[in-house]
């Protein structure tokens, strides 16, 4: 080292100078890198935090959805059980049903007869029939109701309704079952986040539909306190009009909360879930805290500065990765993680791999009638149990009793041969009473006809849910083409506005033909989509899907008016019309605005009862008051209304005789079996009884001389079918319209 002899302490001062600086340098560059850091792991965690709580209440609508659907599934049975006794009194069917109330887990059964007497399993004689919910249900309908007061005053009440059904189609009783709206409040009881975190149902008003009107000693949040926090119902119900589903924050008890909605498919409520904003970010803050205790010795003494992040850096990440990645109650690895490192796994690996979702049916009755304690020991036993049968395969824990499984496979056997051996274990495991007794659903999806792990298990899910509660059957397999209809469906539904829009619908007609003169007496307007690009949509795909939505109706009220619109344009031609004959759904009795719709039409396209005429099919509903009152508008503007698909419904005789129909249509499904004696006799005798009660008779479906003769020689003489006509595009019907003679004299 060089000194100088002037300034012996020179050097040194400007090497401690050159350090001092050097030090700031770092000290500020490694202080902006801090912030930026903790800015980057905040962002990181509030998005992590969202996506779980996001997840977590996906799932737990899927559960809420499954605990009301297999309990409309139990009504059902337990209806079709009553069926087979309904000779007997009502008292002694109930008598039938004392058994069932236990097994089942209800307060009690009812059976409520037309004249609105319900007789229950508490030996109750109850009058019902000023509900609306009795009145909905002997139409067809079925549901449950909110939480309600009981007749006597002393429970609250969530009630289940399904209608019971006779041989004959009619609905001679309503069977209820009802849960005690503390049992169903403790069904519907989600918690995640370690207990912190909870669920809840509620309306579009925020209200909770499973509320209980008794003192509770479970403090739920905000949401059993609508009068203090009405701004915050308001926020809740504001972002419900917006979206079905997204986040809302707000503040109770002086702690900050962040919450997650979603619709549920039943009624217009949703299911919330909610959980403490400090209990989400707690490791995180933790850390945060930690980091900044670090950096204040790195202000100390710099050099430790890059150790102190570098080691509290790591130990964040340790944390945060078992806060994410690790089950709270199995200790293992959860789905989060399986998905992390799916896509580490070689495409031949994972062609060979089976995605198994399972979970425990009525879980809920395990934690309600044990306790938590024993339910978390469940979970413990079944994830053993699967790894010590299946040590070359994964488990993982979603949420709840949902577990996510991968089981590797050569040939479909070795799935199944597998599932079987883990039964085993867990039947064991229940004979030996370590667990309460359980029954497992597992859907099955193979990983090769999927591009994503999330595509497998929604599939694998859904497989699940169609055999949640069957005893006899414990697994299910993904049906790949009921995959591709589930997302051609979707596809078509999201397309409905777009092709009105664009006009994409058209109207074709099917002529009718007297068979004596061979003349057009009538037609029938079939309803085609014809995409921009040319491409065909085959009605029986897009109209099961309108059906379902409820987008039939507004498609009913399209072809309605291109007909009429059709017809205008025609009569300004002077052609002399055959009148034209409108389907209409049976889901127009649920169209409010039906009667003013139809006048707005035909007062638009100067349209008269000669011109239009409606086809209504034979189904239940026309077991109907709602049926009757659609039947009547049609009436009351002298309408002819026809019956279609004769013979195909459940009550074909009483229909005719209840109803003011001026045509029945005979179904194809009849006309292809003549030349068979059976049903020869039965087509003559619907065509007697239809002239008997001066019902007109059509015949659909003709595709033979044969069955036109058979037909005319016993009196049946108008006929539609290929053997005449198949249908035909608008411009191909006016240009048959107009070559038949039918222009009219005043206009040549």
């Amino acid at each position: 080292m060089f000194v100088n002899k002037n300034n012996p302490y020179g050097s040194s001062k400007k090497i401690l100078g050159i350090i001092a600086i050097l030090s700031i340098i770092f000290f500020v560059f490694s202080y902006s890198v801090y912030n930026l850091f903790i800015s980057k792991i905040e962002e990181n965690n509030i998005t992590s935090v969202k996506t779980s709580l996001e997840r977590i209440s996906t799932q737990n609508v899927e559960r809420v959805n499954e605990i009301f659907s297999s309990t409309i599934n139990k009504m059902n049975n337990i209806a079709d059980i009553a069926r087979d006794y309904l000779d007997m009194p009502q008292e002694d069917i109930v008598k039938g049903l004392y058994n069932i109330v236990e097994i089942e887990g209800f307060y009690n059964l009812g059976l409520t007869n037309r004249d609105g007497v319900c007789i229950t399993t508490l030996d109750e004689r109850l009058q019902l029939g000023q509900y609306d919910y009795i009145k909905e249900c002997f139409e067809g309908a079925y549901g449950f109701t909110e939480s309600q007061l009981s007749e006597d005053g002393r429970a609250n009440l969530n009630i289940f309704y399904v209608p019971v059904y006779n041989n004959e189609g009619e609905i001679p009783y309503v069977l209820t079952a009802t849960y005690t709206s503390k049992a169903m409040s403790s069904l519907l009881d989600i918690t995640s986040y370690e207990q912190q975190g909870n669920s809840v149902v509620v309306d579009s008003n925020s209200n909770m539909i499973n509320r209980t009107l008794v003192s509770t000693d479970k403090d739920l949040n905000i949401f059993d306190k609508p009068a203090q926090y009405a701004d915050t119902y308001k926020v809740f119900s504001e972002n419900f009009e917006k979206s079905d589903k997204g986040y809302v924050t707000y503040t109770y008890a002086n702690q900050k909360y962040i919450a997650y909605y979603s619709q549920l498919k039943y009624e217009n409520w949703y299911l919330i879930t909610y959980v403490p904003y400090n209990n989400v970010f707690n490791v995180a803050n933790n850390n945060t805290v930690l980091l900044k205790n670090a950096m204040n010795y790195v202000r100390i003494f710099v050099s430790c500065l890059m150790a102190v992040i570098f080691l509290a850096y790591i130990h964040y990440t340790k944390k945060f990765n078992d806060y994410i990645y690790k089950d709270s109650v199995t200790k293992k690895h959860n789905y989060t993680y399986l998905k992390r490192i799916f896509s580490n796994f070689s495409d031949e690996e994972n062609n060979k791999k089976a995605i198994c979702v399972m979970d425990i049916d009525n879980f809920k009755i395990v934690n309600t009638r044990f306790g938590k304690e024993a339910g978390d020991n469940v979970i413990i036993k079944v994830y053993k149990a699967f790894t010590e049968m299946l040590p070359n395969d994964s488990i993982y824990r979603d949420t709840g009793d949902l577990f996510v499984c991968t089981i590797n496979y050569d040939n479909i056997n070795d799935i199944t041969d597998k599932l079987n051996l883990f039964m085993d274990k867990i039947d064991s495991e229940i004979a030996l009473r370590n667990i309460p007794y359980i029954h497992i659903s597992v859907g099955i999806a193979l990983y090769k006809n999927y591009d994503s792990i999330d595509s497998a298990f929604n599939d694998a899910l859904i497989a699940k849910s169609k055999i949640k509660g069957n005893l006899k059957r414990f697994y299910n397999f993904t049906n790949k083409e009921e995959r591709e209809l589930i997302e051609e469906s979707k596809e078509i539904e999201a397309r409905f506005n777009d092709a009105l829009k664009k006009q994409e619908f058209e109207v074709w007609y099917q002529p009718k033909y007297d068979g004596r003169t061979g003349k057009i007496v009538g037609a029938e307007a079939l309803v085609r989509w014809k995409k921009e690009d040319g491409t065909i949509v085959p009605p029986n795909k897009f109209i099961p899907v309108y059906e379902n939505n409820g987008q039939i109706i507004e498609l009913d009220m399209e072809v309605l008016r291109l007909t009429c619109e059709n017809i205008y344009n025609l009569k300004k031609k002077g052609v002399k019309l055959v009148p034209i004959s409108v389907n209409l759904s049976r889901f127009q009795v649920e169209n409010g605005d039906f009667e003013r719709n139809l006048l707005d039409i035909i007062k638009k396209y100067d349209i008269t009862p000669q011109d239009i005429q409606f086809e209504l099919t034979e189904t239940k509903m026309f077991n109907s008051e709602k049926i009757m009152r659609l039947i009547s508008v049609l009436k009351k503007h002298n309408f002819e209304v026809h019956m279609d698909d004769f013979g195909t419904g459940v009550s074909g005789l009483q229909t005719l005789s209840n109803y003011e129909f001026d045509v029945a249509k005979i179904d194809k499904s009849f006309i292809d079996r003549i030349g068979e004696k059976k049903f020869d006799s039965i087509i003559k005798g619907m065509i007697v009884l239809c002239q008997n009660l001066d019902v007109q008779v059509v015949a659909e479906g003709i595709e033979t001389k044969e069955q036109s003769d058979f037909l005319e020689s016993n009196g049946c003489y108008v006929f539609q079918g290929y053997y005449y006509s198949k249908p035909v595009p608008e411009e191909e019907f006016n240009k048959l319209m107009e070559d038949s003679n039918n222009i009219d004299d005043s206009e040549k």
